[in-house]
């Protein structure tokens, strides 16, 4: 089943205080379908505050559309998460991508001040709390990250800063992370 909230062609959004609980979309069906908040293609949208758990799939997803041509790539742009819990999530925590890998334009992507817990009930491995992939000059800072039975962060990207995050607990059923 799909989430319960995907955005698209959105900007300038913040979303404060939101509780979303109780989704079901387990296991991994496609970008969106276990997803409970998906965004793409979108800028400048915050979560600030939220708290998502009790979920089938990942916590959030903003990732990258297709590519409109060549010079203008449609991307996630100035979009995060700050001070929020993601908990009893079925596969993951949080997937974030943006920016321009060819260019290395930033995209100003963040995960900040949130706690990360208890993730993967369904999908034990590769689906890590936080998760990013073609993220440049995005901000993974301050947070807590804990009880992960693969690795607590995982992803690939360039001019990324991750700072003060602390990981516990992770890494419990893998020898390879």
């Amino acid at each position: 089943s799909p989430g319960v909230l995907f955005l698209t062609s959105v900007s300038h959004m913040d979303f404060v205080d939101l509780e979303v609980a109780y989704s079901r979309g387990g296991g991994w069906l496609g970008p969106f379908t276990s997803t409970a908040i998906g965004a793409g293609h979108v800028s400048d949208v915050r979560f600030i505050n939220c708290t998502v758990h009790a979920v089938g799939g990942q916590a959030f997803r903003f990732v990258e559309g297709p590519q409109s041509s060549p010079v203008q790539p449609i991307v996630v742009d100035r979009v995060g998460i700050d001070q929020s819990s993601i908990y009893d999530t079925g596969c993951g925590g949080v997937w974030l991508s943006g920016g321009n890998v060819t260019s290395l334009e930033w995209s100003h992507n963040f995960i900040t001040n949130t706690t990360i817990a208890n993730t993967n009930r369904i999908v034990r491995t590769y689906t890590p709390p936080i998760s990013f992939n073609g993220l440049v000059g995005g901000r993974v800072a301050d947070n807590v990250i804990s009880d992960a039975p693969h690795a607590g962060i995982l992803g690939s990207g360039n001019d990324c800063l991750f700072d003060g995050n602390h990981i516990s607990r992770v890494a419990f059923e893998c020898d390879d992370t």
